[in-house]
């Protein structure tokens, strides 16, 4: 954790399962790579401040809004200048009482409607995109996943909050056999394909921005 700052070491401590501490040391390892070199500052001068609604922003320069999400063998990372939310699902088995309790009547008819083969891919897809909604918003599950409903509009996402459209836009990614991510910005602004880096890359990437 050589790369990490204090509050950085003190939160990967903080978990109790080892797995969940690594991906989060990875989360902010990443992060700090690709900001700094975005910025071409050296990583020790990139510091976290948080919203008026507790989201973390990074800084110095020009505020940059980030999302961090981790699931199975990935952990994912997205970046803008406004909020922005990302989640990252492994495909597994769900039982339709857990969509019944998050997911809107609308959403929950929609998807009981599938033939039984199209349903646990749907569900991913529905939740991921749900997930990046809250987590851009900052909001987190408090907001209630039933007080909104995800649309899909010939492949256009929207979101419907009591009877309201919403203007923010959603992307979808193909990152991996049996992973869905989605990604929900405030700004039509997506990059076109997922970049994959490494371990190895994000140590060197944090090594060569050391030296600046």
């Amino acid at each position: 954790m050589v790369f990490l700052p204090k509050a950085g070491k003190e939160k990967v401590n903080s978990f109790v399962q080892t797995r969940d501490a690594q991906r989060t040391l990875w989360g902010e390892l990443m992060l700090r790579s690709i900001l700094s070199q975005k910025h071409e500052i050296p990583h020790q001068e990139i510091s976290f401040e948080k919203t008026g609604n507790g989201k973390p922003t990074a800084s110095p320069g020009h505020i940059m809004h980030f999302n961090i999400s981790h699931s199975g063998n990935w952990v994912t990372c997205a970046i803008a200048k406004k909020q922005v939310g990302i989640d990252v699902e492994k495909i597994k088995s769900v039982p339709l009482r857990l969509a019944k309790r998050f997911f809107s009547p609308d959403e929950y008819h929609t998807l009981v409607s599938l033939p039984e083969d199209k349903q646990k891919e749907y569900f991913f897809d529905l939740w991921t995109l749900k997930e990046s909604y809250v987590k851009a918003l900052g909001t987190g599950l408090r907001m209630g996943m039933q007080s909104f409903t995800i649309h899909n509009n010939e492949g256009n996402y929207m979101v419907h909050v009591a009877g309201q459209h919403e203007d923010l836009f959603f992307r979808q990614y193909h990152i991996d056999l049996g992973y869905k991510l989605a990604v929900c910005s405030e700004e039509e602004v997506f990059t076109e394909e997922v970049t994959v880096l490494t371990p190895e890359q994000i140590i060197e990437n944090l090594s060569e921005m050391e030296e600046m």
